[in-house]
């Protein structure tokens, strides 16, 4: 019965039986490929963040942005979280209370993985 590591072929391997490291025959390379898009792209634009910072009295110190069309809700973008104008209507304003913070942390995701009934229902407790 032949091994799981040899070779029909009776060409010379540089290993033989048990004794061959397998991981050396896989090449060792990492490529960073960034995950798919989902959802739509935003249709949100500067004139719609304007209105939004003076609809909600946000502050100067909270930046918002537009998404470039390939970002999603879903991208990760370092610093940052992506919110829906949900957020704001929900009472929230720029700082997470330790709860959301407590709960998001407990279930391992991100902040911007809620979407915005989960914000409204977090808000009430």
């Amino acid at each position: 019965m032949d091994s799981p590591v040899s070779r029909s072929d009776s060409s010379s391997e540089p290993c033989e039986g048990s004794d061959c490291n397998l991981m050396a025959l896989l090449p060792l390379s990492f490529v960073y490929t960034a995950p798919p898009l989902v959802g739509p792209a935003s249709s949100v634009g500067e004139d719609e963040l304007a209105e939004w910072r003076s609809r909600y009295s946000l502050p100067s110190s909270i930046i918002l942005w537009s998404p470039t069309p390939e970002e999603r809700a879903s991208s990760y973008i370092p610093g940052g979280i992506a919110v829906y104008e949900a957020f704001f209507d929900s009472g929230l304003r720029g700082v997470i209370p330790a709860l959301i913070v407590g709960l998001c942390n407990l279930f391992e995701i991100s902040p911007s993985q809620l979407n915005p009934p989960a914000w409204r229902s977090y808000r009430t407790i």
